[in-house]
């Protein structure tokens, strides 16, 4: 009997339920795919590269599960009205990869769009829309056999939250609804993220009086996270750094708390002969 309680005893003090995740894919646009105006013409030199260990030297997603298999399916331009559909050709690689852990960054293509479109605000059948696609990329990843643990990003104000203030005639003129614009999408993207209980990762307020702001009112912070000599959507290399370490961060808690919560505290047990 004591051998038996041996081994129990050894068996209660392992990591239960830790999954060890063994394949990571990525679900976005330009800024995943690594697009930095401070090295033109040349992708995969984002946030996604820091996490892979192929960018700057930083702690890169091997550190946390070593092997794990990492796949960047994100396409330049895209949106997701586009993922949301299963027969869209990167959509279909990524389900073909059977990830057991995705990253989904995606709307600043849709809200160009939306308020790009007659109307020119974020109207509430553009929300319903964008929640619409959302939901159904997340319901795809979902349906996976690996049933992947999901990590969604929302959006930057590239414009700190006055753009109200872009006056007529300026070339920006047609953005001058694109803060609120970002703030009511943030919102649908952390509505989703909880009802599909995925991770919501919240860049904005690290982002916040690091864009392009400061030429319409707004007092800036060093460093910039953009391209300061001309607009530019996507992230300089600090500004993809600053996405990256949430990301990172991120995925460190989870490894964290899976390890913390697959192990059974021996003291809470009582065994008797």
């Amino acid at each position: 009997m004591r051998y038996t309680l041996m081994i129990l005893l050894i068996l209660s003090s392992l990591p239960l339920g830790a999954r060890g995740f063994t394949s990571i894919d990525i679900v976005g646009d330009s800024i995943s795919d690594g697009a930095n105006p401070q090295i033109p013409a040349i992708q995969d030199k984002g946030w996604v590269a820091m996490l892979y260990g192929d960018f700057e030297e930083e702690p890169a997603i091997q550190n946390l599960w070593p092997g794990i298999a990492r796949h960047n399916h994100a396409v330049p331009g895209s949106k997701a009205s586009e993922w949301a559909d299963a027969a869209y050709p990167a959509m279909q690689q990524v389900l073909q990869e059977i990830p057991d852990l995705a990253v989904v960054y995606l709307g600043i293509n849709d809200l160009y769009a939306y308020i790009q479109d007659a109307d020119e605000v974020f109207s509430t059948s553009d929300q319903e829309a964008f929640r619409q696609d959302l939901s159904t990329i997340i319901d795809l990843l979902q349906a996976l056999p690996a049933t992947p643990e999901i990590l969604v990003l929302n959006q930057y104000d590239l414009l700190d939250g006055v753009s109200e203030s872009i006056p007529p005639g300026h070339p920006l003129y047609f953005l001058r609804h694109y803060s609120s614009g970002v703030q009511t999408m943030n919102a649908i993207v952390a509505e989703v993220a909880a009802l599909k209980e995925c991770h919501l990762l919240d860049i904005h307020p690290e982002w916040f009086h690091h864009a392009y702001g400061k030429d319409f009112g707004d007092a800036p912070l060093d460093p910039p996270y953009v391209h300061m000599d001309y607009y530019d959507v996507h992230p300089n290399t600090e500004g993809h750094r600053v996405i990256y370490r949430k990301v990172y961060a991120a995925l460190r808690s989870i490894k964290e708390s899976e390890a913390n919560e697959g192990q059974l505290r021996i003291n809470d047990w009582q065994f008797y002969e």
